[in-house]
């Protein structure tokens, strides 16, 4: 499998931009080709049994997908935590994920049941969490959430929320900037001009509920962090600015606007063909009823995928970014760069 097969029967909308962050909607038209029968977190109920244990409770009559590092940060005095991978609850059923994280160091007690607001790690963190699925502890992110917060001048410590206080205004008002469209059952991000995520959900309704974890947690924060610590940006390479126009009126900086769109939307295809016909290595986790879930890699990209049935149609897909990818991204400059002459 590669990449272009995880977005099977979808194609992408029109970009919407914000400072260095863009997003390409992924557009899915055929209603048969959704799939219903799972539902998001938040049409379930959570709490935590024991530090490293989420309890799930699914009610409903169809199967629960709990969305790779989906994570909750709680105002109740209880420790906050996130998976370290995805998860499935059957219909009417309920089910404790022992390999969860907690993701405030030393706050203590459990987070009672109820229907929680979920986030999605941020893309930061991502990578190691999911390396570390399979072990069980409690404290496996904190160091490296202390990493993540001394990066940006916070406190070294291994509390999630220390990061989602200090810029809760500039997150607020940076997911205002992107909004959801018709049919959209996904989106590809792009950070300074290189592809760090592409999210597929099962179907349009279970977009809208993930949408937000996702835009503002987990891809909004890594467009903070990027900011923040200053690290390399090249507007030129993904935005294009507006040409002069022949006239002043309306209608001629119309014209000029239609231009630059079309032109940032041939550099936006270009960099996102380059990255389609990569191959995904699979390796299976488990599986629920008809669904299988994978965990996917290669040398760009990691993540986890589900396929349904046995002919394995990829009905959801999170791939995001390795450690590394603004390093990958300076030698593909240089490997373009014009040759030598004399």
């Amino acid at each position: 499998m590669n990449i272009k097969e995880t977005l099977r029967g979808t194609k992408g909308g029109k970009i919407q931009s914000c400072g260095i962050m863009q997003v390409i909607p992924i557009i899915l038209e055929e209603e048969s080709l959704e799939e219903k029968d799972l539902i998001s977190p938040n049409q379930a109920r959570f709490s935590t049994t024991g530090y490293g244990q989420m309890r799930f409770v699914n009610k409903s009559d169809k199967t629960l997908l709990v969305p790779c590092h989906t994570g909750y940060i709680v105002k109740e005095e209880a420790q906050n935590h996130a998976m370290s991978e995805s998860g499935l609850v059957g219909p009417d059923e309920e089910e404790e994920f022992d390999n969860a994280r907690c993701i405030q160091q030393s706050q203590g007690g459990y987070i009672s049941e109820d229907q929680h607001e979920m986030m999605i790690l941020p893309m930061s963190l991502r990578e190691s969490a999911l390396k570390k699925r399979k072990r069980k502890g409690c404290s496996e992110l904190w160091e490296d959430i202390s990493s993540f917060n001394a990066k940006l001048g916070l406190d070294r410590r291994g509390h999630l929320e220390i990061f989602f206080n200090k810029f809760e205004k500039e997150l607020d008002e940076f997911v205002t900037q992107f909004e959801i469209v018709r049919n959209q059952i996904g989106a590809i991000i792009l950070i300074n001009g290189e592809v760090v995520g592409i999210e597929r959900a099962p179907s349009r309704e279970y977009w809208k509920d993930i949408w937000q974890a996702l835009i503002r947690e987990c891809y909004g924060s890594l467009a903070i962090e990027v900011e923040k610590t200053k690290r390399a940006i090249n507007p030129d390479k993904y935005r294009v600015k507006l040409g002069k126009s022949k006239g002043k009126t309306l209608k001629d900086i119309l014209v000029q606007v239609k231009k630059s769109e079309e032109s940032e939307k041939k550099k936006a295809k270009k960099i996102i063909a380059s990255i389609l016909s990569l191959d995904l290595n699979e390796e299976e986790d488990g599986s629920k009823g008809s669904y299988s879930t994978f965990t996917v890699t290669n040398k760009n990209f990691t993540g986890q995928i589900l396929k349904e049935g046995e002919e394995g149609a990829v009905v959801y897909a999170s791939l995001f970014a390795k450690e590394g990818w603004e390093r990958e991204a300076k030698r593909k400059i240089w490997e373009e760069a014009s040759e030598f002459t004399l």
